[in-house]
């Protein structure tokens, strides 16, 4: 997970920065976003994505591309990922989330 989007005087990243998830095939994680550091005074947008490595979307977990919305003086935004039940016996597999922003 890379852990940091900078914005002016505002760092937005992942509630857990070095986590890592384990989920069951075919069922949902939570993850969550929070402000690290500064306060927004506007609303912010930051993109979450994923990208495979081991797991594969769409045989491993449902693939996101998704804006998500810092309103003003909120702290913590959180979403689901899931996984897809293949019915594939296999070791643990990763893939990755990014969050970005284009400020």
């Amino acid at each position: 997970f890379p852990a940091w989007v900078h914005s002016e005087s505002v760092t937005i990243g992942f509630v857990n920065e070095n986590a890592t998830y384990s989920v069951k095939e075919g069922l949902a994680v939570r993850v969550c976003a929070r402000i690290q550091s500064g306060e927004l005074e506007i609303d912010a947008i930051v993109t979450l994505s994923s990208s495979n490595d081991e797991a594969e979307a769409p045989g491993d977990f449902t693939a996101i591309t998704q804006d998500l919305t810092f309103s003003a003086n909120e702290t913590s935004i959180c979403w689901t990922v899931n996984s897809t039940n293949d019915d594939i016996l296999e070791d643990d597999e990763d893939f990755m989330l990014t969050l970005t922003t284009n400020d």
